[in-house]
């Protein structure tokens, strides 16, 4: 499989980053490079996300490439918290090759559980797996 992300089709462009189809109900967020999260861009993120959901036909699978994030406020993560739900995604899979970001990331997913499967990944290939996995074994 091809891990150019600029080989992937844009599916919403966004203020500060982009939403890119991977693959049949598989997407990938990617932000600018050290764009600060707000509650306003998580929105637009997340409209950008049901626009995803709308061309497809159901829930996506959402990778976020997260080490390209400057900052997420608590705000920014309680927004999340919230939306994070199954009509919209069939799973959240978060890269980062940065241990300490995996660790932090792990640590806040387990004081908040998500509303659908949500995993931390060091590379993208094994998370665009899993997320295959899920989008195949999700009901239609």
């Amino acid at each position: 499989m091809n891990m150019n992300v600029n080989d992937w089709t844009v599916a919403v462009q966004l203020p500060h980053g982009d939403i890119r189809w991977i693959e049949d109900g598989i997407v990938a967020g990617l932000p600018n490079e050290g764009v600060v999260e707000t509650p306003e861009l998580s929105r637009k993120v997340y409209e950008g996300y049901q626009s995803c959901v709308e061309a497809c036909g159901r829930p996506v699978a959402v990778i976020v490439l997260v080490d390209k994030l400057g900052n997420q406020t608590p705000e920014v993560r309680a927004y999340w918290q919230k939306v994070m739900q199954p009509d919209v995604f069939c799973c959240c899979a978060l890269v980062s090759q940065s241990f300490f970001a995996r660790a932090i990331s792990s640590f806040l997913i387990g004081l908040r559980k998500p509303g659908v499967p949500t995993r931390i990944f060091g590379e993208l290939a094994p998370a665009v797996d899993w997320a295959r996995q899920q989008v195949q074994a999700r009901p239609q």
